[in-house]
């Protein structure tokens, strides 16, 4: 896990009512929660560009969508985060993402993260 991510987890974790982990949970809670999954990196200069995708659980596909945009209402303010000299934060898309090996309700959404560190 790289320390941006550790930075965005404990962001969240400080910014979200819900728990939040970098991997599914063993054993399936249930409830409400968000897993966030490094999907890929790339660098342009000296600038890394982390994308970051946020898979929002809960009981029903209508909470799912609403912890959704509460994870991309917190995402949308990350660029006050102060370490890793984080440049920006990017919206790339978000939608409808429900875990059928899990039967469980999910939405995603993905960032791209632009930092030095």
């Amino acid at each position: 896990m790289s320390l941006i991510e550790v930075t965005i987890l404990n962001y969240l974790k400080n910014n979200l009512d819900v728990d939040c982990y970098v991997e599914k949970p063993s054993p399936f809670p249930n409830g409400e929660f968000v897993v966030l999954e490094r999907t890929g990196q790339t660098r342009t200069n000296l600038l890394k560009v982390t994308t970051i995708a946020f898979q929002s659980y809960a009981d029903t596909k209508y909470k799912s969508a609403l912890l959704n945009e509460q994870v991309k209402e917190a995402m949308d303010k990350a660029y006050y985060i102060n370490t890793h000299q984080l440049s920006s934060v990017k919206f790339v898309r978000d939608y409808d993402f429900t875990d059928t090996t899990t039967k469980k309700y999910r939405y995603q959404c993905i960032y791209e993260i632009y930092h030095l560190d």
